[in-house]
C-alpha cells in the first residue's frame, strides 16, 4: 500500500516565504499599515486583528504592524488601544500574492465604549501590481450571471474564447491553490474547477513574474474557499433547446425495409431545426453546500456538478457501421443496379455531444492561529463525440472519447512569525 500511495505522489515540495516575497504562484494574502492618533504621533502596541478570525498581531515601535496568510476575501480589521476609541475599517479585501494597506487613526475614548466604523475603498493605483491583472472575488462569482470560470476569465479585457491577448490555448497556465493544473499532452487545464468552490479568481494577462514558470500568453490562479462561518447551500441549474425554423435537408428512407434498397426508396426531405434538435438538448445542474464542523476550525465544502451539451450540429441514424453496401455506388455507375443496407432507425442524433460530472471537495483545518491543514478533491468524468461530417448519416460510426480524471491536493502552512511562513504541499494525482 505504502508502495503504492508513493507511485501516485507527483509533487512533494516546502517553499519558504519570508516578508512578501513569494517563490511560487500565490494563493495568500496580506494586509499592513501604520497606526497613528489625532495628532500624528505614531502608537506602539496596539492590537490589531481581522475580525471572525484568529489572525492578529500588534504594532511596533514605529507603528507599523503586518497580518499575513490570509485568504483572500473581504475582511473586517479592528484597531484596539487603551483609552483610545475603537476603530473597524470594513471592506477590506485582500487580494492574492498582495499587500493591502490599511491606515488608522485613533482618537481619545470621549465615551467608554465609543467606536468608530471606516469602510475601506481600494486605491485607484496599486503600488505593487507589475502585471497587467484581473481580480475576481467569489461575491462576484455569485452575481455574475454566470454557470462556469470559464465565462468569468472570457470576460476579462483581452480574452476572447480562452485566448490571451491572440495567443494559443495552450500558451496559457492555470494554478489551483498555487499548484500547476495543465494537461501534459496539450497544455490546457487538466480539470474544470467549479465557480462554487472559488475563493479568488487571479486573471494575468501580460507581463508575468518569474514565479509563474512556463506561462506565454496569460495564467489563470484560482484559490479555493477556506473555513466558512456558516452553513450555507445553494442550487443552480437550466436546461433549453434549439428553438428555430430554419431548415435544413437531411436524406429521408421511404421504406420501413432496411436491405437490398435502391436510390428510389430515399429522397431529400427538409426539417425545421426545432424538429430535428432534441427536446432538451443544452442541461447543466450545480449543487453546493458547505459550512463549518468544527466552529472557526473544521469546515468542509462541496459542489456536485452535470453538464450536457449536444450541440447544433445535427446528424441522422440511416446507416451503421456493420452495412454492408453494393460496391458499384459510385459516380457513373446505372443507379439502378445500387443495393443498398441501411439499418439505421432514421433518428436525429447530435454530432458534437458533451457530458460530464464532477466533485469537487475541500477540507480546511485552522489546527491553531499558526498552523493550518487544507485538503482538496477534483474528480470528474464524462464523454463525447467530435463532429465529423463525414458521418452525418452514419452517426454511430464516430469514434466516442472517454475521460476521467482525478486530482489531490493537500497543503500544511505554518505562520513563522509576523513576516514569514511555510508551506508544504503534497500532490496526488
Amino acid at each position: 500500500m505504502c508502495k503504492r500511495l508513493l507511485s501516485w505522489l507527483s509533487v512533494v515540495a516546502v517553499f519558504l516565504f519570508i516578508g512578501s516575497t513569494s517563490l511560487q504562484a500565490g494563493t495568500k494574502g496580506k494586509i499592513s499599515g501604520t497606526v497613528i492618533d489625532e495628532f500624528g504621533e505614531t502608537l506602539v502596541g496596539v492590537q490589531v486583528f481581522v475580525e471572525g478570525t484568529t489572525k492578529g498581531t500588534v504594532t511596533d515601535v514605529n507603528g507599523k504592524y503586518s497580518i499575513i496568510n490570509l485568504d483572500p476575501g473581504t475582511y473586517t480589521v479592528v484597531f484596539r488601544y487603551i483609552g483610545f476609541a475603537t476603530v473597524k475599517v470594513e471592506k477590506v479585501q485582500v487580494i492574492v500574492d498582495k499587500t493591502t494597506t490599511v491606515d488608522a487613526t485613533l482618537v481619545e475614548e470621549a465615551i467608554e465604549g465609543q467606536e468608530i466604523i471606516v469602510t475601506a475603498k481600494r486605491p485607484i493605483v496599486e503600488r505593487d501590481r507589475t502585471t497587467t491583472t484581473s481580480y475576481v472575488t467569489a461575491e462576484q462569482l455569485e452575481n455574475l450571471p454566470l454557470v462556469s470560470l470559464s465565462e468569468a476569465i472570457n470576460q476579462q479585457a483581452g480574452i476572447v474564447d480562452g485566448h490571451f491577448r491572440g495567443g494559443r490555448q495552450g500558451e496559457v497556465s492555470y494554478l489551483v491553490n498555487g499548484v500547476p493544473i495543465n494537461n501534459a499532452f496539450n497544455n490546457s487545464a487538466s480539470f474544470d474547477v467549479e465557480q462554487n468552490m472559488v475563493s479568488s479568481l487571479e486573471v494575468i494577462s501580460g507581463v508575468f513574474n518569474a514565479e509563474y514558470g512556463q506561462a506565454l500568453s496569460g495564467v489563470v490562479n484560482i484559490v479555493t474557499k477556506g473555513v466558512s462561518p456558516s452553513w450555507s447551500g445553494s442550487f443552480l441549474g437550466y436546461a433549453g433547446r434549439i428553438a428555430s425554423n430554419r431548415e435544413l435537408e437531411f436524406v429521408t428512407r421511404n421504406t420501413d425495409q432496411t436491405i437490398f434498397l435502391s436510390d428510389s426508396d430515399f429522397s431529400n426531405q427538409k426539417f425545421s431545426y426545432s424538429e430535428a434538435a432534441p427536446t432538451i438538448g443544452d442541461q447543466d445542474y450545480q449543487v453546493s453546500l458547505g459550512g463549518p464542523i468544527i466552529k472557526d476550525k473544521l469546515s468542509i465544502q462541496s459542489t456536485l456538478r452535470f453538464v450536457k451539451y449536444d450541440g447544433h450540429l445535427i446528424g441522422r441514424d440511416l446507416f451503421r457501421p456493420s452495412d454492408v453496401q453494393s460496391p458499384n455506388i459510385r459516380t457513373g455507375a446505372n443507379p439502378n443496379s445500387w443495393l443498398i443496407q441501411a439499418s439505421g432507425d432514421g433518428e436525429f442524433e447530435s454530432l458534437n455531444r458533451q457530458e460530464r460530472l464532477s466533485l469537487n471537495s475541500s477540507f480546511v483545518y485552522e489546527i491553531n492561529s499558526r498552523l493550518k491543514l487544507d485538503y482538496n478533491l477534483f474528480y470528474q468524468f464524462g464523454d463525447g463525440k467530435s463532429y465529423n461530417h463525414g458521418y452525418k448519416y452514419n452517426p454511430a460510426g464516430i469514434n466516442q472519447h472517454y475521460f476521467s480524471n482525478q486530482t489531490h491536493i493537500v497543503g500544511l502552512r505554518y505562520t513563522i512569525g509576523d513576516n514569514a511562513f511555510a508551506f508544504i504541499l503534497q500532490l496526488f494525482r
